[in-house]
């Protein structure tokens, strides 16, 4: 069908320069409203069933997460009950302090650990205890590996708390991943601490956590996952990549879990929000 419609705007604008009545050009383009209002109809049918959304960019669901002198970005992956789970870095909260602010616009909240190191990755999962009536958006999951040449956007907070959206292509994937689990690069341009916010593929669903930005200050002899050293060539190409790291089909049992925690009546050590430091 969209091969018909393009068929036919091509021939009415071949028409129009022809000097073709003005009628048939208008009788032809009612035929191509239709069929395009038909269309999207369609495509819109088809991606409610199969669960996909359109693209989603609302800062809502993308959050600010500050342990101690650490800034870093997270996301919500699900919510119920006065409670939001947040996806995030690891590396994040290394910081060694106790308290993990979780920040939604202006507001902070104390969190509680879930889950580190998902998988031995440099992901992590929070449990954030959230005031009655308090709005916030959620981002939906892909768990289909991204390829080489997709577009993705890249979210999160940059350290001086500015909302940040960049785009970019995906250069590299990686079968055996590094170190932390990173194994996709992407153009995309990270700032600091943007690590731990989503990147998002082309119909608004995360594929990937936000791990390192290009260009490290200093060199880096990177390692595999589970030992073995990167050679020369391809330890130079990385360092041109912000990297990521891609939620993979076997991680989703742990987020289904969590999800399902949050579902019951009492979730375990759940406490009454707490407001955490304002953050500017």
């Amino acid at each position: 069908m969209l091969r018909l419609i393009l068929s036919l705007r091509q021939k009415i604008s071949q028409r129009r320069d022809l000097g073709v009545k003005p009628f048939v050009i208008s009788y032809n383009e009612q035929i191509l409203r239709f069929l395009w209002i038909m269309l999207t109809a369609f495509c819109s049918t088809g991606l409610a069933s199969a669960g996909i959304s359109r693209p989603v960019n609302d800062q809502r669901a993308v959050v600010r997460v500050i342990h101690g002198e650490s800034n870093g970005s997270g996301f919500v992956v699900g919510q119920a009950k006065g409670v939001a789970l947040v996806l995030t870095s690891n590396h994040v909260l290394n910081s060694g302090q106790k308290i993990i602010c979780v920040q939604f616009g202006q507001l902070g909240f104390e969190a509680r650990v879930v889950n580190l190191q998902i998988h031995g990755k440099d992901m992590a999962l929070l449990y954030v205890p959230i005031p009655k009536g308090k709005s916030i958006n959620e981002l939906g999951i892909s768990y289909k590996a991204p390829r080489v040449g997709d577009e993705i956007t890249a979210m999160g907070y940059d350290r001086k708390g500015n909302f940040l959206q960049r785009s970019g292509t995906v250069k590299l994937t990686l079968a055996k991943p590094l170190e932390d689990g990173y194994d996709l690069g992407t153009t995309a341009d990270l700032e600091k601490g943007m690590s731990g916010g989503p990147m998002i593929n082309e119909l608004g669903k995360v594929v990937a956590v936000n791990s390192t930005h290009s260009e490290p200050l200093w060199e880096q002899d990177l390692l595999y996952e589970g030992g073995g050293k990167v050679d020369a060539d391809l330890n130079l190409a990385i360092a041109k990549l912000s990297m990521g790291v891609s939620i993979a089909s076997h991680d989703r049992l742990i987020l289904d879990n969590a999800r399902d925690n949050i579902k019951k009546p009492l979730l375990p050590n759940a406490k009454s929000p707490k407001q955490c430091r304002r953050v500017k």
